[in-house]
């Protein structure tokens, strides 16, 4: 992996009515394992302080060669020291991280990642082509 990026890792799905918090969270687990997921309202959350709780998801997606997604989303999304993605959900519950264009295209509502780190740019460069500079 290189070394590390100091980075802060924000990740959140809503649970609607007629979900089980327990596969949303399962969802989660399966993308980001590891993390620590807590239910907050109507709505399960993770944080990490470190930048291979994303591991999981790069891999997923280089496995799939679907990494120009990610970059394109990521980059796309950059304020100030932060970018965001979405991951379907359904596909995240099968262990299966797909990245998402908007919210719609996950029925249940997308798992949204939120990554701040004042080398945002080196951070998207790990994601989508596994480098740092």
């Amino acid at each position: 992996m290189g070394r590390l990026i100091p980075c802060r890792v924000r990740v959140r799905a809503g649970i609607s009515p007629s979900e089980d918090p327990q596969k949303v969270l399962e969802a989660i687990l399966n993308v980001m394992p590891g993390c620590t997921v807590e239910i907050r309202g109507r709505a399960a959350e993770a944080r990490s302080g470190d930048m291979a709780s994303l591991d999981t998801i790069r891999e997923s997606l280089a496995s799939r060669q679907t990494l120009g997604g990610l970059r394109r989303n990521m980059a796309g999304n950059v304020r100030d020291n932060t970018t965001k993605f979405l991951l379907n959900r359904q596909a995240a519950y099968a262990g299966v991280a797909a990245v998402c264009d908007t919210p719609e295209e996950s029925p249940l509502g997308p798992i949204e990642v939120e990554v701040e780190s004042r080398r945002i740019d080196d951070i998207i460069l790990w994601m989508s082509e596994g480098q740092t500079r």
